[in-house]
C-alpha cells in the first residue's frame, strides 16, 4: 500500500452471519465508499477478507501537498566521560504511514560516538564541527505499532561531559519509496547560521532546515519558513537545535536560509527537501453479458499496480471495479485472463490508450472497461437401470457438437456425462442409437426442449449463456441361466422354463441336462414372474442306494425345501437387468463304518485282537471351526445318530455330505488305546475322549474307523538270596526283604521309569491293583545294595516282558549273593628283577589302567570291567564268586616286569572274599622321538604345521624308513660299537615319526642313524655333502631340558630328526617295436608291442670337446649311472643332481634300433669314470639270506620279513689287483645286494643271486650311441616332473626306446619266399637264432659263462617289475652283446623252473614264450605265465612226450617247466641233444621209485616232479597243482658238494629251513 492507511469500515451483522467490508478513498472526485468484501456462510473469515482488501484495493489518502502534522523535542545531560542517551517522545497523532524526520545535536563534535539508533530510523546526514558540536538527521515511515518514544545512545571519546538536544517532526503526503529529494550541510563559527540551498527535482517539495550550535543562544526564524521545534539543553552551555520548513512550489534552487544569533558560536546547518507522493489513478470496470457471478482474474504491470479479481453480479462478494491511485506518471498494462465459457467482446480505456499500454500523466485519472459475453453449453447424462458397463452411442447436429459414447458404470473407461461448452445460441439435436438388451424408458431436458423417446432424439433451442442438461434413461433386460449337478455325476434330466402371463417368443423353453456342469442360458428376458420345473429322464439303478437328496438355489439363495429328486416347480421373479443363476443339485449319502476290537498288546495300531460287540458308537455332524478339544453338543449340526457294534464288532452310518465326529461310549474297567486323536468325545479327562473327525462327500464309503480298548494287568516276582550264585531258586534260599524294584516302560524312544515296588518279608514284589499296568513292553531292574552282587538275571541284568490286555506276568525274579573283591598295587621295579624289593615304591602320579576278565568254562575269558588309577592301587568290587584274570594295560614310559610273562594274575574268589596283593611290577623306560621328512628344498630345515609354517611350504614325513639305535663306547678317543646292550630298529609311521624305548639299565651312549636308500641323500643332520648321525647319552634323569632342538625335553629325548632329499629320476621305457615303424602304440597295446626287460640303460654327462679338435670329433660322455629295464620294460634311474644328461641303451644282438634316431652331428665316445677300464668281475659268491636266523652279532639289524643277512659281503673291485676308485654316485660299498623274493605263502622262491664271471677280455657291451635322449633333470618334488613334461609320480616323462627283433629264423617273416616261416617250420633254419632261413651249415649262437646267457638278459640281482638301478660298477648275468657259441658250446637258454600259480622270473618266461612261439604254438611274449602260456607248455610236452613225460612215467602233461621240459627246450633252442646230469637223473629215479633220490634231507616233497605230488597209487597219476619249492631245493642240494646232513652246514641249514 502506498501513502497513509485507508479508512476501513467493517459492518458485521452477526445474527445473519453476513459480513460487509467497505473502503473509502479520500480522494476528491472519486467514488465514496466501495464494497470490497462480502461473506455469507461461505467459509471466508474476516481476516481473509481484510487480507483480500489489502491485496486488491490500494487505499491511500491522496493530499494536495506534504502536510505538517505534529512535533516533539527533548534534551539530556550526563557527567563527563559517561555513556548517555536522549529519548524523544513520538509526535502526537502519529499513525501508520506518517513520515517522521528527526534532528539530534550533541556537544563534542567528532569526539562523539552514536552507539545505537532506534529501530527503522535511516540516517540522512551527520555533520561534525570539529570537537565542538555535531548534528545528525534521520527519517522513517511510521508502522502499525510505533513505540511511545525513541532513544539514541552515545558517548564521548575524551573526558568532556555529554549534552544533547533534539526533536521529531511528523508529516503526511511524503513519497513512500523516494522520500528524500535533495539534502546539503554547512558549518561555521559566527553569528549567522546559513542553511545551504539545494536544487529540487520535483515541485511541491517540503524543505526542512535544521540548525545546531554549541550554546543555547536564541535563533531567529529565517524569512519564508515556519518554525517547527527549538530544543535547548538545560545546561547554560547548550547545545541547541531548531527546525523550520517551507514548501518549494517549483523544482529548482531553494536558496540559503539564514538564522541569526546574538554572538559568535560554532554551528551546523542542514537542508533536507522531502518529495511529495504522486496523485494519478487508473480505474478498471467489469461488464458481463448477462450479469454473472463469474470471477474474472486480471494481471498487471507497472509500479503501484497489483493483480485483482472482479465479477458483475448483484451480490457483494466481489466488486465490478477497482481503483489504483497515487500512481506515478508512466506506462501501465492490464491483462484479463481467459475464462472458459466466456468470450471478451471489448477492452477500452477512457483516454483511448490500449489496455496493454496505458500512458498515464501526472494527476491524470483513466478508466478502462472490460466487456465479456457468456457462452452456452449442452450436457448429456446417461442413466441405466441398473448401472451397467454397456456403451451407448449418440449422434448430433449443430456447430460445436460431435458424435460420442457414454456408459453408466463405475470404471473410468467411459463417463456417464458428456458436456459441449462454448456454444453460441441456436438449435441443436442429440439422438441415442438403439442397443440390444436395453429399452429407452426415460428422456428429458432441463429447459423443456422437445424430446422423442421413440427415436431417442432431443431438439434443443439454446439461448445466450444458457446451460441445458438432457438425461437419457435405459432399462436393461434380464438373463436366466441354470446348471444341473449330481453327486456323484450320473443320470439325465429335463427342465422347463415358463413365462407366466408375459408374452415372449420361444416360451416355454425346454432343455435336457446331464450332470456335467453345462449351463443353459436365456437372454433378453422382460422383468416379471417365471416358473422352472424338473423331470428325471434317466437314473442308474446302482445309484438309487443308499439315498438321494435334492436342493436348488438361485443367485445363492436356497429356494427348494423339497428332498425329492423331482420336486415341485420353482417360482422365479426377474427384475430389470438381473442375471439369475440357478443351480439344481442332487446329492447321494455317504457311508462311515468301522470295527470295535480288544487291543491285546496296547499298541493301538490296528484291529489285531478279538472283536467286541454291543459297544455304542455315536456320530454327530459338526459345524466348521469347532476346536478339536471342544465337546460336541446338540446345536453343532443337523445330524446325530448312534448304534451298537454287532457280533463281529462292526458299526455303520449313512450320512449326507459333511463333517462328523465319531466317538465311542465308555465301558467300566476298559481303557481306550485307539484312535489317538483327542476330540473331547466324553467328559473332560476321560480315557474315551479320542475319536475321529471325518469329512465325507456324496457317495463316499469310509471304512476302518476302528476303536481299540484294553484291560490292565499285573507283573510280579521274588527277590532271593542266591547262596550258591547259580542263578536258580533252590530249597533253603530265602527271599530278601526291603529291596527296591524299578519298573520301566518302552515309550517308543527307549525305556522310561514308571513305578517302583519294595519286596516284602518273603521277597515278593507286585505291580497291580491301583498300579495295574497298561499292555506294553516293560523292563524290571533292581536297585543294587552294597556288599551284594546280582546273580540273576545277569546278561542283561534286567527282565524285559510284554504284558497283554488283562494279562498277569509273574516269576520275574532277582537273585543276589555276597560280593567278592580283587585288589593290588603297581610298584617301580627299579632293578628289573620282577620282585618287589625293599625300597621300591608304589608308582603314583601317572595314570594306569587295569582290566578284569572272568574265566567262564573253556572259552575265551570275558571282559568284566577296567579301572584307571593314579595312586598305584586298584580294586575291583561287587564281583561274583569265580575265577578272574587281572591284566595291566601298557602305559607310556613304563614296561611291565611282573608278572614276568607280560601277562596278569589269575585269581579265584568266593562269596564275600577279598583277594589282595595282586601286584604289578614296572620299570620306567626312557623314550627318544624323531621324524623322518622329505627335504624338498634340500636346505636341512623342516617346514611343517607344528612350526606354524606356511601350508604351501609343508614338507611331508616319510613312512617305513628304518632308524637304527646302536650302543657305542669311547675307547682310546674313538667311538666303537659295543655288545653290552642290544641294538634297536624303529620304523617311521605314516607321519614320518619314530620312537625308541630304553630301560634304565640301557643307559649310556647310543648312536642314532638312518638307513641309506639308493636315490636319496641325507640333508639333516649335517648337510647335503656332510651326512651325519646323533650320538646321545641316554639316562632316566636326562641332561637338562633343551626344548629348542635335539635333546632332553619334559621327560624324553625329542627332535632327533632326519631329512633326506630324493634324487631326480630318469624314467625309461623299452618296448618291442613289432611293426618296425618307430611308433609306440600306447600302454593299451602292451600285449601287441610289449615292454622288453633286461635292457641296459646308460646315463651320462657330455664333456667338452678339446679345443682345436678336427671336425666330427666324437663328443666325450662320462658314464654316470646304469639301469636295467624290468619285466614291464621300465627302468627308473636316479641321478644325484639336476642337470643335462644323455640317456642311451646298450646294443642287443638280434635287435634293430627303431627309435630314437641320432639327433647330433658329432658322434659320442663313451668314457668310464676317471678313465678306468670297465669293471671286471673276476670273482663271485653264491650267497644265501637265511630267514629267522639268529643275529650274527648282538644288535645286528633285521629286515621286516625278518631276513638276516647270512653274510656281510664286500667284494674288492679291481683291475690287475689295483683298487679301482669310483666317484659318487657310482661308488658301491658292497659289490652286490642280496635280494630275496617272497611268495604270498612266505616261501623263498629264489634265494640267491647268481653273478656271472666274465671271461677275460670281455668288457661292458657297446651302447647305441647313435640313438639317445638329451634330457634336463630337475629336482624331484612331489609329482613335479624333472624335464618339464608330465611324467606321473616320479621324475621325467617316459623316454621310450623301441627295437625290432632281427634274427631271420625268429622274426615272424618269410624271408626266403618259400612259404615257410621261422624255425622249425622252415627246414633252412638250423635253430631259432639262425640269421639266414636258407641255412645249410651250422647255427650261430652266443652266451657267456657262469649262469644264464642269451640275446635277452635278466636276473640282475633278482626280478622286479620296475627295473633296477645298477651304477657303473654293477655287472650283469649274461650281458647282451656277448657272442653265444653254437652247438655243444651253446649254454642253456632256459635255466629256471617255471609254472602257473607261482612267482616266475619274467625274463625266463619271456624266453620260454619265444621258443614256444617259434614252435608254432599260440602265445604272446609278455613275460607272464598266463593261461595261454600254460596251454602252450602242455602242448609242447605232448609234442615231445617221449623226451619229457616218459622219463617220469607220465602220460599227461603237467604244464610245469622242470628238468625234462627245460632239457627239451634248450635242445630246441641250441639244436643239439642234451644229457641229464646224475643229480637230475637221481631226482627222476627217486620219483619213480618213491625213495627220494638224491635228497638226503628227507621229506616226501623233495622227490616230487613239478606239478605232481608223491604218487600214492600209481606213478601215472597227474596233477596240475602248483609244485612245492622242495623240487627246486632238492635239485640245488643234489648239485652241491655239501654232504652234511645235520643243521650245521650251509645246506643243512637250508634243508632245515625248508623242513627237508
Amino acid at each position: 500500500m502506498r501513502g497513509t492507511v485507508a479508512h476501513i469500515l467493517v459492518i458485521a451483522v452477526i445474527n445473519t452471519e453476513i459480513i460487509y467490508m467497505f473502503v473509502r478513498n479520500h480522494q476528491g472526485g472519486k467514488k465514496g465508499w466501495m464494497q470490497v468484501a462480502h461473506s455469507a456462510k461461505k467459509g471466508l473469515s474476516v481476516f481473509a477478507i481484510v487480507a483480500l482488501v489489502v491485496m486488491s484495493v490500494p487505499t491511500s489518502v491522496v493530499l494536495a501537498a506534504i502536510s505538517f502534522g505534529s512535533v516533539a523535542s527533548a534534551a539530556n545531560e550526563s557527567s563527563p566521560g559517561s555513556t548517555d542517551d536522549i529519548t524523544i517522545t513520538k509526535p502526537a497523532s502519529t499513525v501508520s504511514g506518517d513520515f517522521l524526520v528527526a534532528g539530534i545535536t550533541i556537544n563534542g563534535g567528532d569526539e562523539v560516538d552514536i552507539n545505537s539508533v532506534p529501530s527503522d530510523w535511516v540516517l540522512i546526514e551527520r555533520t561534525d564541527n570539529d570537537d565542538d558540536v555535531m548534528l545528525a538527521t534521520y527519517y522513517k515511515f511510521a508502522g502499525g505499532s510505533e513505540p511511545a518514544s525513541y532513544t539514541w545512545s552515545f558517548d564521548r571519546d575524551d573526558s568532556g561531559d555529554v549534552r544533547a538536544a533534539g526533536g521529531i517532526i511528523r508529516y503526511t503526503g511524503v513519497h513512500t519509496s523516494s522520500p528524500i529529494d535533495e539534502e546539503a550541510e554547512n558549518e561555521g563559527g559566527d553569528d549567522e547560521l546559513d542553511a545551504p540551498s539545494v536544487d529540487t527535482d520535483y515541485a511541491n517539495d517540503m524543505v526542512v532546515v535544521f540548525y545546531a550550535q554549541d550554546d543555547n543562544r536564541v535563533h531567529s526564524t529565517p524569512s519564508g519558513t515556519t518554525a517547527r521545534f527549538d530544543a535547548v539543553n538545560p545546561d547554560s552551555s547548550g547545545p541547541r537545535v531548531s527546525s523550520a520548513d517551507f514548501v518549494q512550489a517549483s523544482a529548482g534552487a531553494t536558496g540559503v536560509k539564514t538564522a541569526e544569533i546574538d554572538g559568535n558560536e560554532d554551528w551546523i546547518a542542514q537542508t533536507v527537501a522531502l518529495r511529495m507522493a504522486p496523485t494519478a489513478s487508473i480505474t478498471i470496470v467489469k461488464e458481463a453479458t448477462p450479469e454473472h457471478s463469474q470471477n474474472f482474474e486480471f494481471s498487471t504491470s507497472g509500479e503501484g499496480l497489483s493483480d485483482f479479481l472482479l465479477d458483475d453480479d448483484a451480490d457483494e462478494t466481489l466488486s465490478n471495479s477497482v481503483v489504483f491511485d497515487e500512481l506515478e506518471a508512466g506506462v501501465y498494462s492490464i491483462t484479463e485472463d481467459v475464462v472458459a465459457g466466456w468470450t471478451q467482446t471489448s477492452a477500452v480505456c477512457s483516454d483511448g490508450s490500449l489496455v496493454s499500454a496505458i500512458d498515464l500523466s501526472e494527476d491524470e485519472d483513466i478508466t478502462c472497461t472490460f466487456a465479456n459475453t457468456k457462452l452456452s453449453s449442452i450436457t448429456i447424462v446417461k442413466d441405466t437401470v441398473p448401472n451397467d458397463a454397456q456403451d451407448f452411442a449418440f449422434s448430433t447436429t449443430g456447430t460445436g457438437l460431435s458424435a460420442f459414447s457414454l456408459d453408466d458404470d463405475a470404471d473410468g473407461t467411459l463417463s456417464n456425462t458428456k458436456v459441449f461448452s462454448d456454444l453460441v445460441a441456436g438449435e441443436y439435436t442429440v439422438a441415442e442409437m438403439t442397443v440390444a438388451g436395453f429399452d429407452l424408458t426415460g428422456l428429458s431436458c432441463s429447459d423443456g426442449s422437445a424430446v422423442d423417446i421413440a427415436t431417442g432424439t432431443s431438439t434443443i433451442s439454446l439461448a445466450v449463456g444458457e446451460d441445458v442438461t438432457c438425461t437419457y434413461t435405459n432399462t436393461k433386460r434380464a438373463t436366466f441361466q441354470m446348471v444341473k449337478y449330481t453327486d456323484p455325476a450320473v443320470g439325465s434330466y429335463e427342465f422347463t422354463l415358463g413365462d407366466g402371463e408375459l408374452e415372449q417368443d420361444g416360451f416355454p423353453m425346454t432343455h435336457t441336462f446331464t450332470p456335467a456342469g453345462e449351463w443353459g442360458v436365456l437372454s433378453n428376458l422382460l422383468p416379471g414372474s417365471y416358473s422352472l420345473s424338473e423331470t428325471i429322464l434317466e437314473l442308474p439303478e446302482e445309484n438309487e442306494y443308499p439315498s438321494w437328496e435334492r436342493n436348488a438355489s438361485c443367485n445363492g439363495i436356497f429356494s427348494d425345501p423339497s428332498g425329492s429328486v423331482e420336486g415341485e416347480g420353482l417360482a422365479l421373479s426377474l427384475v430389470a437387468g438381473e442375471e439369475m443363476s440357478c443351480i439344481v443339485n442332487n446329492t447321494q449319502n455317504a457311508v462311515i463304518s468301522g470295527k470295535k476290537f480288544e487291543d491285546t498288546d496296547g499298541h493301538g495300531a490296528e484291529a489285531t485282537g478279538s472283536t467286541l460287540s454291543g459297544w455304542t458308537i455315536t456320530i454327530k455332524e459338526i459345524v466348521a471351526d469347532i476346536p478339536e478339544t471342544e465337546e460336541i453338543d446338540e446345536s453343532e449340526g443337523t445330524y446325530t445318530n448312534s448304534n451298537n457294534t454287532n457280533e463281529s464288532g462292526d458299526y455303520l452310518f449313512l450320512v449326507p455330505p459333511g463333517t462328523y465326529r465319531v466317538c465311542e461310549s465308555p465301558e467300566p474297567s476298559w481303557y481306550q488305546s485307539f484312535p489317538t486323536s483327542n476330540y473331547n468325545c466324553n467328559d473332560e479327562g476321560s480315557s474315551y475322549d479320542n475319536g475321529y473327525e471325518i469329512t465325507v462327500e456324496a457317495g463316499d464309503v469310509v471304512t476302518g474307523k476302528d476303536f481299540g480298548n484294553y484291560q490292565r494287568g499285573t507283573i510280579a516276582g521274588v527277590k532271593w538270596h542266591d547262596a550258591n550264585a547259580n542263578g536258580t531258586v533252590e530249597d533253603g534260599e530265602n527271599g530278601l526283604e526291603g529291596w527296591t524294584i524299578n519298573l520301566l516302560k518302552d515309550l517308543g524312544g527307549g525305556f522310561e521309569w514308571v513305578a517302583s515296588a519294595v519286596t516284602d518279608s518273603a521277597g515278593v514284589y507286585e505291580f497291580s491293583g491301583e498300579g495295574a499296568l497298561d499292555p506294553g513292553t516293560y523292563q524290571l531292574e533292581e536297585v543294587q545294595q552294597g556288599g551284594w552282587v546280582q546273580t540273576y538275571p545277569t546278561d542283561p541284568t534286567t527282565h524285559t516282558t510284554t504284558l497283554s490286555s488283562g494279562g498277569s506276568n509273574v516269576n520275574k525274579n532277582f537273585g543276589n549273593v555276597g560280593d567278592a573283591t580283587i585288589s593290588g598295587q603297581k610298584w617301580n621295579d627299579e632293578d628289573n628283577n620282577s620282585e618287589w624289593d625293599e625300597g621300591e615304591d608304589v608308582v603314583t602320579g601317572d595314570s594306569f589302567t587295569f582290566t578284569l576278565l572272568r574265566v567262564v568254562g573253556e572259552g575265551e575269558p570275558e571282559f568284566v570291567i577296567a579301572t584307571t588309577t593314579t595312586t598305584g592301587f586298584y580294586r575291583f568290587i561287587n564281583l561274583l564268586p569265580g575265577t578272574y584274570i587281572v591284566l595291566e594295560n601298557s602305559a607310556e614310559g613304563w614296561m611291565q616286569t611282573s608278572p614276568t610273562d607280560q601277562g596278569g594274575h589269575t585269581v579265584t574268589v568266593g562269596a564275600n572274599e577279598d583277594s589282595t596283593d595282586n601286584d604289578f611290577g614296572n620299570i620306567e623306560v626312557i623314550e627318544l622321538y624323531g621324524y623322518k621328512w622329505n627335504d624338498l628344498d634340500k636346505n636341512g630345515i623342516w617346514y611343517n604345521e607344528e612350526e606354524g609354517d606356511d601350508e604351501e611350504s609343508y614338507e611331508p614325513g616319510i613312512q617305513d624308513w628304518k632308524i637304527h639305535a646302536t650302543p657305542i663306547v669311547a675307547e682310546g678317543g674313538e667311538v666303537a660299537t659295543t655288545t653290552d646292550r642290544i641294538a634297536k630298529i624303529a620304523l617311521t609311521d605314516e607321519e614320518g615319526e619314530y620312537e625308541f624305548e630304553f630301560l634304565g639299565s640301557e643307559s649310556g651312549w647310543w648312536r642314532i642313524t638312518e638307513d641309506n636308500h639308493r636315490g636319496w641323500t641325507q640333508t639333516y643332520p649335517g648337510g647335503i655333502d656332510d651326512a651325519y648321525h646323533y650320538d646321545v647319552f641316554i639316562s632316566p634323569e636326562g641332561d637338562g631340558d633343551d626344548c629348542e632342538g635335539p635333546g632332553w625335553c619334559e621327560g624324553g629325548y625329542y627332535d632327533y630328526n632326519f631329512g633326506n632329499w630324493q634324487w631326480p629320476l630318469i624314467n625309461v621305457f623299452k618296448w618291442r617295436d613289432v611293426n618296425r615303424d618307430g611308433l609306440f602304440l600306447g600302454e593299451e597295446a602292451s600285449t601287441t608291442e610289449p615292454g622288453v626287460s633286461g635292457t641296459l640303460i646308460g646315463v651320462g654327462r657330455t664333456l667338452p670337446i678339446p679345443e682345436e679338435s678336427p671336425e666330427g670329433t666324437p663328443v666325450p660322455i662320462e658314464l654316470v649311472a646304469l639301469g636295467l629295464t624290468g619285466n614291464n620294460g621300465w627302468a627308473h634311474i636316479p641321478v644325484p643332481q639336476q642337470g643335462d644328461y644323455v640317456v642311451f641303451e646298450a646294443d642287443h644282438q638280434f635287435w634293430d634300433k627303431m627309435f630314437p634316431t641320432a639327433t647330433r652331428t658329432n658322434p659320442f665316445a663313451l668314457q668310464n669314470p676317471s678313465g678306468q677300464t670297465p669293471f671286471y668281475i673276476d670273482s663271485f659268491f653264491d650267497v644265501f639270506a637265511e630267514f629267522g636266523a639268529p643275529a650274527p652279532f648282538p644288535g645286528a639289524p633285521t629286515t621286516q620279513f625278518p631276513v638276516d643277512s647270512f653274510f656281510d659281503i664286500f667284494v674288492d673291485m679291481s683291475v690287475d689287483g689295483t683298487p679301482t676308485p669310483i666317484p659318487a654316485p657310482t661308488a658301491v660299498d658292497s659289490f652286490f645286494d642280496i635280494f630275496t623274493e617272497v611268495t604270498p605263502e612266505q616261501r623263498a622262491d629264489s634265494f640267491f643271486d647268481i653273478f656271472v664271471e666274465l671271461p677275460e677280455g670281455v668288457s661292458l657291451p657297446p651302447f647305441h650311441l647313435d640313438s639317445f635322449f638329451d634330457v634336463y633333470v630337475g629336482p624331484l618334488s612331489g609329482g613335479e616332473v624333472a624335464n618339464g613334461t608330465t611324467g606321473g609320480e616320479y621324475g621325467t616323462s617316459p623316454l621310450r626306446f623301441g627295437n625290432a627283433f632281427t634274427v631271420a629264423c625268429s622274426d615272424g617273416l618269410d624271408n626266403d619266399g618259400d612259404g615257410l616261416i621261422d624255425y622249425p617250420a622252415d627246414p633252412g633254419c638250423g635253430g631259432p637264432l639262425d640269421g639266414d632261413e636258407p641255412h645249410t651249415t651250422g647255427s650261430t649262437s652266443s652266451g657267456s659263462g657262469g649262469g644264464s646267457n642269451g640275446p635277452i638278459s635278466g636276473s640282475f640281482g633278482g626280478s622286479n617289475g620296475n627295473g633296477q638301478v645298477l651304477g657303473v660298477s654293477t655287472s650283469t648275468n649274461g650281458l647282451p652283446g656277448l657272442t653265444i657259441p653254437s652247438g655243444e658250446q651253446c649254454t642253456d637258454y632256459i635255466t629256471e623252473n617255471m609254472g602257473p600259480n607261482r612267482v616266475n622270473n619274467p625274463e625266463q618266461v619271456r624266453r620260454l614264450q619265444e621258443i614256444l612261439l617259434r614252435e608254432g604254438f599260440t602265445v604272446v611274449v609278455n613275460g607272464v605265465f598266463d593261461a595261454e602260456t600254460l596251454a602252450a607248455v602242455k602242448a609242447f610236452q605232448l609234442k615231445y612226450a617221449a623226451d619229457i613225460l616218459a622219463p617220469w612215467g607220465l602220460t599227461q602233461p603237467t604244464g610245469f617247466v622242470y628238468l625234462t621240459t627245460k632239457k627239451k627246450l634248450n635242445e630246441v633252442f641250441c639244436g643239439v641233444t642234451r644229457t641229464l646230469s646224475p643229480a637230475e637223473q637221481a631226482i627222476i629215479d627217486g620219483f619213480r621209485s618213491g625213495q627220494g633220490g638224491g635228497n638226503t634231507g628227507g621229506g616226501a616233497g623233495g622227490n616230487s616232479a613239478p606239478g605232481t605230488p608223491t604218487p600214492s597209487t600209481s606213478p601215472a597219476d597227474t596233477n596240475d597243482d602248483a609244485p612245492t619249492d622242495n623240487s627246486q631245493v632238492g635239485a640245488a642240494a643234489a648239485a652241491t658238494d655239501d654232504t652234511k646232513t645235520d643243521s650245521k652246514g650251509f645246506w643243512g641249514k637250508l634243508r632245515g629251513f625248508f623242513g627237508l
